[in-house]
């Protein structure tokens, strides 16, 4: 997934973790709750009563249905605000398309990957809704998502969830990201300069007379790690032992300072 430098998921996680502190108000930290974002695949409703069960209206006026699947809440304006663009650039960064929306996919990321997003309930919405749900929640009519049901050719169910944290939820999910870019960054040494770490070693039996058949007949080592000494590779003291400790019975006696380190 994290195929930039791994210094870009960092410097991320870093303007992500400094989000969650709280604002310095005149001379007094004002506390305040982190950011939460809450996972709705309908939407969510914007209205001036605290009683939900008036929808569709609120005191005669029709309430207006959000286009968006997320809802931050707590945190300030200003906080939120620049939560969206260390969001949006990371879920650029991620393959997602550069748009105004693009946070909502950093948090679809976290919501699939993270383990900072927790399920809260089931919410039902008839087929033709969910036809518009974002990916991959829309793909409840190929059967991909075990998240979502249909309950009739009508109906269908889906999990609702949220994350209480989601500033350090996604500093904690950006360090993932630096770590998996660092080992992809990371390159064996080639199998030839392996290979070639005792030379000398593979050399020196040959010049000994000893075969492969002899140093399994005599010590039980198996036939991989006979090949492993001949071909350079390291091996371990125990399986030297095995050879010095039967040293008499081969072409020519030895001891361990004879055996190369090289």
């Amino acid at each position: 997934m994290a195929a930039l430098d791994p210094s870009f998921w960092e410097k991320k996680a870093t303007q992500f973790a400094a989000l969650h502190v709280s604002p310095l108000v005149g001379a007094q930290w004002e506390p305040r709750r982190p950011i939460r974002a809450e996972f709705h695949p309908d939407g969510w409703y914007t209205t001036f009563s605290d009683n939900w069960n008036e929808f569709p209206h609120t005191n005669g006026e029709k309430c207006a249905k959000a286009a968006h699947c997320w809802l931050l809440d707590d945190g300030t304006a200003a906080t939120i605000d620049e939560f969206k663009d260390v969001a949006r650039n990371a879920a650029v960064a991620l393959g997602d398309l550069n748009t105004d929306d693009a946070w909502e996919g950093w948090l679809d990321h976290l919501r699939r990957f993270s383990v900072d997003y927790k399920e809260t309930g089931t919410a039902t919405s008839s087929v033709d809704d969910a036809r518009h749900w974002p990916a991959p929640v829309v793909n409840i009519l190929r059967g991909s998502i075990a998240s979502v049901s249909l309950i009739d050719e009508r109906m269908v169910e889906t999990r609702i969830g949220n994350i209480e944290d989601v500033c350090q939820a996604s500093a904690r999910f950006c360090r993932k990201l630096q770590l998996e870019a660092e080992s992809q960054s990371i390159q064996p040494p080639p199998e030839a300069v392996v290979a070639k770490l005792f030379p000398q070693r593979a050399a020196w039996l040959k010049s000994m007379g000893i075969t492969k058949t002899q140093i399994q007949t005599l010590t039980g080592v198996d036939k991989g790690t006979i090949q492993k000494i001949f071909d350079g590779f390291a091996v371990t003291e125990h399986v030297l032992a095995k050879l010095i400790n039967n040293a008499q019975y081969f072409p020519h006696t030895f001891t361990r300072a004879d055996i190369p380190n090289d």
